[in-house]
């Protein structure tokens, strides 16, 4: 695999996390506009990411 072919998967698996994270948030805050949505799942996304220590 080359690398740009990685750099797709990597980008793939992280768009469809955020659609989860969405979806979940989605449900929880039914009432919550699209962009307060949009907002909240980048923040969790950056919330899940590995710490480096």
């Amino acid at each position: 695999l080359d690398e740009t072919t990685i750099s797709d998967q990597i980008e793939a698996q992280r768009r469809q996390e955020f659609i989860n994270i969405w979806r979940e948030l989605r449900k929880q805050h039914p009432n919550t506009d699209t962009q307060t949505l949009n907002d909240m799942a980048a923040v969790e996304m950056m919330n899940r990411v590995p710490k480096s220590r």
